[in-house]
Formats: structure tokens, C-alpha cells, sequence
């Protein structure tokens, strides 16, 4: 048997095809991601999309629940107020909390 493309009994038009014209190697042997499988490539993709998914669900929850409420707070308060200290957040929550109880509204928890 002959020796066809560096491998033996290979078929040339395949070999031709793997090897890259202007450097005269292999690129598929260099790029990760043509190595990987099809099911590797999709769960990649499957994996990204659940993680921004979480990511979003994460941040709607916090926003709802008004976790975020005092970095807001502090920020526009250095923005209206520079020079001003802010309330603590102890403080602020307390506040809060009281303005809540002084003036309730109808809210489903």
C-alpha cells in the first residue's frame, strides 16, 4: 500500500480537505471547538442560556424583594448630597420599615 497525504490507504480528496492551503497544516487539529462533539457544542449552549437565565431571574428577585434598596439609596443620596453621610443602613431599613407601618398600602405580603 501506498502511503497517500502522511497516512496510509487515506482517501486524498479527504486528506486535501483537512489540510489548510496556505500553512499546509492541519487547522481543524488546532481549534478546540471543531474537536468538540455536536452534543458538547449544544450542551455549551444549553449550560450559557440557563446561566443568563438565572442570572435575570436572580436579579428580578432581588429587585423585587428590595434588596438593592439601600445601594440606591446610597448612591443617590452621594448624588444629591455630596458631602452629606448617609444613614446607616441599619438606620435605613429602620426608617423604612416605620414609613411602611405609618402608612400602609394594599400589597400582597
Amino acid at each position: 500500500m501506498s502511503s497517500v497525504g502522511g497516512a496510509q490507504g487515506t482517501d486524498p480528496e479527504v486528506v486535501a480537505h483537512d489540510v489548510d492551503a496556505t500553512t499546509g497544516s492541519n487547522a481543524a487539529a488546532h481549534d478546540p471547538a471543531s474537536r468538540r462533539s455536536p452534543v458538547t457544542r449544544l450542551l455549551r449552549q444549553s449550560w450559557h442560556h440557563v446561566t443568563r437565565a438565572a442570572s435575570g431571574i436572580r436579579w428580578y428577585v432581588h429587585e423585587l424583594m428590595g434588596d438593592t434598596a439601600y445601594a440606591k439609596y446610597v448612591a443617590r443620596h452621594e448624588a444629591l448630597h455630596p458631602g452629606v453621610e448617609p444613614l446607616t443602613e441599619r438606620a435605613f431599613w429602620r426608617q423604612r420599615t416605620d414609613e411602611a407601618e405609618r402608612a400602609p398600602v394594599a400589597r400582597c405580603c
